[in-house]
């Protein structure tokens, strides 16, 4: 198998492919969030499924969890150094689809 669609690679697009994983990574680009001001950035997603995506966002090391020990409990998320950098690959990722393939869209 080519470097371009390694294992990796693979597991990546997976995870990325899940609905609500680019909204919450693009999200917390702005810096850490707790739950609920999360759930109001990206609108339409349910606290089950905001969950479960942050914990698979957590288990593929991209966001961090940080509970702060006060009444009433603080849990913030925050995007890890990896997520940072896979940001800016995506940015170069909708850089090429505005270029070639939205522009492709678009022709008659």
């Amino acid at each position: 198998m080519n470097e371009l669609v390694s294992h990796g690679a693979q597991r990546v697009v997976m995870l990325l492919g899940r609905r609500w994983a680019l909204p919450v990574l693009a999200a917390l680009q702005g810096g850490p969030l707790r739950h609920h001001e999360l759930r109001r950035i990206i609108g339409g997603v349910s606290d089950k499924v905001l969950v479960e995506t942050l914990r698979a966002l957590g288990e593929a090391h991209l966001v961090t969890r940080t509970v702060y020990p006060e009444v009433p409990l603080r849990v913030e998320y925050a995007l890890t150094d990896a997520a940072q950098a896979l940001c800016e690959s995506l940015e170069v990722l909708n850089d090429w689809a505005a270029t070639y393939w939205l522009a492709e869209a678009r022709r008659p």
